[in-house]
C-alpha cells in the first residue's frame, strides 16, 4: 500500500502543475450558475435517496476537486443521475466557474484539524499522506478535503471505491483492503475533523 501511495506522487504532481496553468476561473458567474446546485447542497442534511446519504458538502471543497468530479458526473464515470443531468447541461467553462465559486465559500478555520485518538485515528494515518492531517490539507487540489464532510457521505464513497463504482487508481487499491468495520471508523474520523468544509448558502 504505501508502494502504490507513494507511486501515486508522482502522477499526483503532474496534475497540480496542469492546475496551475489553467484559468482559476469566474467565481461570480460560477455563484449564477449554482443556483440550482442549492435545491440539493444548500439544504443542511438533505438525504440522496437509494442509497440513503446525506448529499455532499462542497462549500469550502478544493477546486480542481470539483472540477474532476463534475467532468466526471458529466461524461458518465461517476454514476448518478441528478447529478448528470446537472453536469450535462455545463460547458467547461461552467464547471470552472462553479468550482471556482464553490472552493471560495470555506469557513475560516483556526488551528488545523483536530488528530483524535482510537481505531479511527490509527487507521487513518495512512490516508493523510494524501489528504493531509485530519483530512483537512490536501496536498494537491485535485484531492478533496475530508474533514468536516458528512459521515455517511464518506461511507458512501468509500464503499463506492471498494466495489468500483467510481474508478481512482490509488482510492480503489486502497480500498478494496477495508473492512466494513474500517470504513465505519475511517468515516467516524474525517466527519469528527476541524474543516473549512460548510453547508451550502447561495444568497
Amino acid at each position: 500500500m504505501r508502494t502504490v501511495i507513494a507511486a501515486s506522487f508522482l502522477l499526483i504532481a503532474g496534475t497540480s502543475i496542469s492546475f496551475a496553468q489553467q484559468s482559476q476561473g469566474d467565481a461570480e458567474a460560477g455563484k449564477v450558475r449554482a443556483y440550482t446546485c442549492a435545491g440539493c447542497h444548500g439544504i443542511p442534511d438533505y438525504n440522496n435517496v437509494y442509497p440513503t446519504y446525506r448529499v455532499p458538502r462542497v462549500a469550502g471543497q478544493n477546486q480542481l476537486y470539483l472540477v474532476n468530479a463534475l467532468n466526471a458526473y458529466r461524461d458518465g464515470t461517476r454514476e448518478h443521475p441528478t447529478m448528470y443531468i446537472q453536469a450535462a447541461s455545463m460547458t467547461d467553462e461552467d464547471i470552472t466557474n462553479v468550482s471556482a465559486y464553490f472552493s471560495g465559500l470555506g469557513a475560516d478555520v483556526d488551528g488545523g484539524s483536530d488528530t483524535g485518538e482510537g481505531a479511527g485515528a490509527e487507521k487513518a494515518a495512512i490516508c493523510q499522506s494524501c489528504h493531509g492531517p485530519g483530512g483537512s490539507q490536501s496536498i494537491t487540489p485535485d484531492i478533496p478535503t475530508l474533514a468536516g464532510q458528512h459521515e455517511d457521505y464518506l461511507a458512501h464513497a468509500m464503499h463506492a471505491y471498494r466495489n468500483g463504482q467510481r474508478e481512482q487508481a490509488v482510492m480503489n487499491t486502497f480500498a478494496q483492503q477495508l473492512s466494513d468495520q474500517d470504513i465505519k471508523d475511517l468515516a467516524e474520523y474525517f466527519a469528527d475533523q476541524k474543516s473549512n468544509l460548510r453547508d451550502l448558502k447561495i444568497k
